[in-house]
C-alpha cells in the first residue's frame, strides 16, 4: 500500500555523502554503500563505508574502504554498484569488483577491470553467477568462479 514499514538511523558518517547505492540480500538484510568522493586530475579518491542493516533495523557491520578510480565525467551513481548474489557475497564496484561476506563484511575477493586505466560501470549479475561489467571505453568483461 506505499505506506513505510520501517525508519532505520544510520548514524552520521565522517565524511560528505556523494554517491549512495542500496541492495537487499535474500535474507531481508539491507545493505547500503556511502561515497565521499575527491577528484584530482586523471584519478577519483573515495572514501566508503558499506553498512549491512538486518531486517530488524540493527546494524550488522559496517566495513570501511578507500579506493582510487579512473577520473569519469559522468554522473556520479555510475561510479558505484552494489548487489547480493545467490550465495549471500555482497558484490560492490567501486573502481574493482569486490565480494563482501554478507555476515562480516569482510573482503573476500577483488577483481580489477580488464583495463585498469579505463572506468568501470557497476557490475551485474549474470547467468551461473557469474559477473558482468562494462568500461568507460567499451570494453566489456565476464569473470565466473572455475
Amino acid at each position: 500500500g506505499g505506506f513505510p514499514l520501517e525508519t532505520v538511523t544510520l548514524g552520521s558518517p565522517q565524511f560528505v555523502i556523494d554517491a549512495y547505492q542500496l541492495a537487499v540480500a535474500g535474507d531481508g538484510t539491507a545493505i547500503v554503500l556511502l561515497a565521499d568522493e575527491a577528484t584530482a586530475p586523471g584519478l577519483t579518491k573515495a572514501q566508503m563505508q558499506i553498512i549491512a542493516v538486518e531486517a530488524s533495523g540493527k546494524t550488522r557491520w559496517t566495513t570501511p574502504l578507500d579506493v582510487t578510480l579512473p577520473y569519469d565525467p559522468a554522473d556520479l551513481t555510475t561510479h558505484y554498484g552494489v548487489f547480493v548474489d545467490g550465495a549471500g557475497t555482497v558484490v560492490v564496484t567501486a573502481g574493482s569488483v569486490m565480494g563482501l561476506d554478507l555476515a562480516s563484511g569482510s573482503v573476500l575477493w577483488t577483481l580489477q577491470p580488464a583495463k585498469p586505466e579505463s572506468c568501470l560501470r557497476p557490475a551485474v549479475l549474470g547467468a551461473g553467477g557469474s559477473i558482468i561489467a562494462t568500461q568507460c571505453d567499451g570494453t566489456v568483461f565476464l569473470a565466473r568462479d572455475p
